[in-house]
């Protein structure tokens, strides 16, 4: 298996990981907290609590963020896979948008269904300065794109 396929596969782990963390967030009965706990202490036995409002926030957004890289590392190997050199840049800039995206919908979704507004908030300002360059960048690179050739 070639690198490329190597990052494939790393992407689409990575989104289905983040899918999982986010889900643990917003659903502890899931068995979020002997999940951490086996994976982070184990041989401990387990505590038997639950997740405070706090902790399933940053399981949201651990998982949301952990999505949105892996969606963004799966449209770039995909590219580089099929040897896409002519449309990188747009592949490029459409994965970026995409990854940031789905960041912020997993993110700010999951951050929503918990109360957690201020991060609702802050994400907002986050998305809008990276969201915005590339789709002025994307704008640009198609009206390039759509120019005719000089000989």
């Amino acid at each position: 298996m070639n690198a490329n396929r190597f990052l494939v596969v790393g992407g689409l782990v990575a989104t289905v990981c983040g899918l999982v963390v986010v889900g643990f967030g917003l659903m502890p009965q899931l068995g979020a907290v002997a999940f951490s706990e086996a994976l982070f202490w184990p041989g401990s036995g387990g505590s038997g609590q639950s997740f405070s409002p706090a902790s399933q926030l940053i399981w949201v957004v651990m998982g949301g963020v952990l999505a949105g890289w892996g969606i963004s590392f799966t449209l770039l190997a995909r590219a580089m896979l099929n040897n896409e050199r002519a449309v990188a840049t747009p592949l490029v800039l459409r994965a970026l948008a995409t990854g940031v995206t789905a960041w912020y919908v997993l993110d700010s979704g999951g951050s929503a269904l918990l109360g957690a507004w201020p991060n609702v908030a802050s994400n907002t300002v986050f998305l809008a300065l990276l969201l915005t360059p590339l789709l002025l960048l994307m704008a640009r690179v198609q009206a390039q794109e759509s120019l005719p050739v000089s000989s």
